[in-house]
This record gives structure tokens, sequence and C-alpha cells, in this order.
């Protein structure tokens, strides 16, 4: 079985007071209906501002009669820069592509094509810092500005640099300097969330139409039928959107009646944290492989490349085993453990640790917090995969004989 679920699938709605008792439309941005929904002149209110929320929220301003946005805690987000392709840049790429693909699974930190850190920020005077955060700001988009200098995301010093820039950009385009103060992230380390990427987020807000409720001085109470009801205001409103994210990286699979040898759910074994190796296998579940599962680098490497390695990685293992006469493949807790401390060691030095998010699983109310990624690099990643293989399959429980049935099955 080979769990190709997604790491961001299974859709999250913190559970709101009253929340069935709203009489108008309500919409959750991973479950969006095939038709279009027509905001003109409707009162919308928006919960959630990560990065769908920034992108729903930009659209639905333009049309709507009165959005508003109601955040809790705010979002570092980069311009996006999308803009049309010069031909011939287009085919350069598309010439070269199999060797841009094969120098992206080598990249030490994202899997992309891109360029490598100029090394720390305080190589730089303030000067120079300013002027390539600037050259940054108007040439890269979300985790590629993080990368702008090697110590963003392990130096609070230096990442406090960063972050001040980036304030500075939302200080710069929103014209109330209240709501530009609300707007700006001051509680937690740039890139330790996801950093989003927007065409146009901070400019809403100065439309007439735009509105920003802070729901962290207060809070949301209870929904109602007309609206959303917080402990200083009532808002009434025709449509809500659910922009609340997900289960991450386990909830895809917890949400499945996975069960393992001797009938034990996956559930059950994952209660505590999700346990696995390599981000691969999980002890117990015999031919189970995940992608983009815990304990790989999933949204922290680029998603197309890095799951494009996976099932290849995969798919020559099972070849592997085939011409062997193996059946089943399994891993120990032991290496499981081993893993997990291995994840654990890469992610300390970073900033990563500093703040509560859906890496970490602490967005999902009684989720119990966990190192979920694979922080170490996208190539550092690879190649320990391939380094467990060479070294004799080391971590890997092969067996000539299916697993043992349960009345489950192996795996139902």
């Amino acid at each position: 079985m080979i769990a190709a679920t997604g790491a961001l699938d299974a859709s999250y709605t913190p559970a709101f007071p009253g929340l069935k008792s709203f009489k108008g439309q309500m919409y959750h941005t991973a479950r969006w209906p095939k038709e279009e929904i027509d905001f003109t002149g409707k009162r919308v209110g928006q919960i959630g501002n990560g990065s769908t929320g920034i992108q729903v929220a930009t659209t639905v301003a333009k049309t709507a009669g009165q959005l508003y946005v109601f955040q809790r805690t705010p979002a570092f987000t980069i311009a996006a820069r999308n803009r049309p392709l010069d031909p011939e840049y287009e085919r350069e790429w598309k010439n070269n592509y199999p060797q841009r693909r094969a120098n992206a699974r080598q990249h030490p930190q994202l899997a992309y094509n891109a360029g490598v850190s100029r090394g720390s920020i305080f190589d730089y005077t303030p000067a120079e810092q300013q002027r390539i955060l600037e050259e940054a700001w108007n040439a890269r988009s979300g985790l590629m500005f993080m990368k702008t200098f090697s110590d963003i995301t392990t130096s609070l010093q230096a990442n406090e640099i960063a972050a001040e820039f980036v304030r500075n950009k939302i200080r710069g385009i929103v014209n109330d300097t209240n709501i530009a103060e609300l707007l700006c992230p001051k509680i937690y380390p740039i890139g330790a969330k996801r950093i989003c990427m927007d065409t146009g987020y901070f400019e809403i807000f100065n439309q007439s139409n735009v509105k920003l409720i802070d729901v962290h001085t207060n809070p949301i109470v209870e929904f109602v039928p007309e609206g959303i009801r917080t402990t200083n205001a009532e808002y009434g409103l025709d449509i809500i959107i659910m922009a609340t994210g997900f289960d991450a990286m386990t909830g895809a699979l917890t949400r499945m009646n996975v069960t393992g040898v001797g009938g034990i759910d996956l559930r059950e074994k994952w209660a505590d944290r999700p346990t696995n190796f390599l981000g691969f296998l999980v002890a117990g579940f015999p031919n189970l492989f995940m992608i983009h599962g815990p304990g790989s680098p999933a949204a922290l490497a680029q998603m197309i490349a890095g799951g494009e390695w996976q099932v290849d990685w995969v798919a020559k293992f099972i070849e592997n085993m085939e011409a062997e006469g193996y059946q089943t493949v399994d891993t120990a807790p032991e290496w499981e453990d081993r893993w997990a401390d291995e994840m654990q060691e890469a992610m300390a030095p970073t900033l990563y640790t500093k703040v509560d998010s859906w890496y970490n699983g602490a967005n999902v109310e009684g989720k119990k917090k966990n190192v979920m990624i694979y922080i170490g690099g996208f190539n550092r990643y690879a190649n320990r995969c391939d380094e467990q293989v060479s070294k004799g399959h080391e971590g890997f429980l092969f067996d000539k004989q299916p697993a043992a049935a349960t009345e489950a099955g192996v795996i139902a």
C-alpha cells in the first residue's frame, strides 16, 4: 500500500460553539464547491489567514460588500511575483529540464533550482543587509526569501533583522498605522510558521469594504444564526469562509482504518507521536509506504520534486524486494526511535522550535505536539534513505512469507 494521501488533505475546523447554528452559507477552503460562489455585495467573514486564507481574502475583497478578516495571529507573507514568462526564458528552462531536475534533487535545502544563501547576515554592514534583503524581496518568494542569509532560520538576532524588514514593508503598504501594526507578526520568528506568498494581500486593508477583526484581543465567543460574536461585538454575515487549515501530516491516514499486524490501529500506534522510519515505514504495518508523510521533508522542500523522488525510491525498493523474493518489509520500533532522534537533532538548532504550528501538530486541538517534518535538508534526507539501503538495508525487516493476517486484513 502506497499512501500518497497528502500532507495537507484532512481539513480541520475548530469546534467553535454554535458552529452549526449559522443560517448563511459556510465553506472550508480545502473543500471548495465546484460551482462558482458569488460574493458580490455579500457580507463575508473569513477565519484563518495562513497560506490559503491570504489568497482567498485577496480575491473575495474584489467583489464582497464587506469582508471581515478575523485574525488571531498575523502571517508573514512575501509577494508571489507571478508574471508571464519570457518565451526565451521558458524555452531555455524546458530545453534543460532534466538537468535542472537533477540539480534540484541535490539542493542542500529545498529541492529547488535556486541559489544557496549568501552566508551570515552579520558578514554585511546594516546598509548592505538592507540592500540584499531588498533585492531578495523583489526577486524571491516564500521559502526562497528565507534562504537569503544562512542564519535567518537559526539565529534570533539574524531573524529579527529579516522580520523587521518585512514588517516595514507592511507598514509602508497599509495606510492605517493601527491596522498595519496588527498585521505585523511580532510573537514568532519569520519562517518559523509556514511563510506565505500573496498577490496584493496587505493592499486590501486600504479598501473601505475590508475590515480586520483582531480576535487575539477579542476572541470569537460563538457562532450565532446571523453571524459571529466576539467578546466585544457581533458581526452579521451572509457567508463564512473557514480557512482553518488541516490536520497536517497524519490526518489523512488516521481518518482511515489502517490496521497492522495483530489488529493494531494506526491511530493507537500514533496516539503519542507519529512514529516512522525515514518517513516511509511504520513498525507493525508491513508493506505500508508513505509519501510526504511524517518524518519526510514534506512542505519544507519543493513538494512536486520531493514527492517524485520518494515515489521513484519506493518503486525501486519494491522492484528489489521482488527480485530477492521478499513478500513483506517492515521496520522495528528501535529504528523509529533512531529516526526520531535524527529529526530532533536536525530541528534543535533552528527557530522552528520557537512557535506552535501545523509543522508540529499544535494547530489541532488535542493533538500532541511533536516534530513531524524532517528539517535537515532535502538532499541530506535523500542521501540518508539511500545510505540505509547501501548499508545492507539497515532498519528494514524483510520476510519471504506474507504477513500474518488479521480479521481486518493486514492493511484494512
